[in-house]
């Protein structure tokens, strides 16, 4: 009922998934959002003081990552900071980054590249982690880009991203 209805919305709002949940929380917000293919925010345990603060674009050069990019466009906007943010095991760039910033500019959002060094950690910890250090008030991400079979079966980014986020997350598949 809930993905069906969320498919008619602008966004849906979930309150923070924890792994102690009952499976329904965690699974009701997995099926809105790979069913109905619009965006959804994982609020924070603390509430946004504003929309305008500093915003950390997750970046793999998936069409998941960009169609949340491009539809996170209202939030990207009204921002004082937007960084453009991928997890690497080196400083190389990741793929469409450049187009990706380009594209960012179009809007009359100025975002700087951010590369996070993986360091032996799951890229989902670093993201999470780098957030936190860095004073990031939200997260965009694309969610289950991979699938959430294979993320359910070998783990993956979205499943940790939205079991241990202390900032509000925007997803869209």
């Amino acid at each position: 009922v809930l993905a069906r209805t969320a498919r008619l919305y602008d966004l849906t709002v979930f309150p923070p998934i924890r792994d102690k949940d009952a499976h329904d929380m965690p699974d009701g917000f997995a099926r809105v959002l790979v069913k109905t293919s619009c965006p959804v925010l994982l609020s924070a345990e603390k509430p946004l003081a504003s929309l305008g603060g500093h915003i950390a674009v997750c970046w793999d050069d998936g069409v998941a990552c960009a169609r949340a990019l491009v539809t996170a466009g209202p939030f990207l906007e009204k921002a004082e900071k937007v960084a453009l943010v991928t997890v690497r095991d080196s400083e190389m760039t990741e793929p469409g980054m450049d187009e990706a910033l380009g594209y960012l500019a179009l809007h009359g959002v100025r975002a700087e590249k951010r590369t996070i060094l993986r360091g032996g950690r799951k890229v989902a910890a670093a993201l999470l982690e780098s957030a936190a250090a860095e004073g990031y008030d939200m997260l965009v991400a694309g969610g289950y880009g991979r699938g959430r079979l294979t993320e359910a079966v070998f783990g993956g980014v979205t499943e940790h991203v939205v079991s241990h986020a202390s900032l509000p997350v925007f997803l869209v598949h």
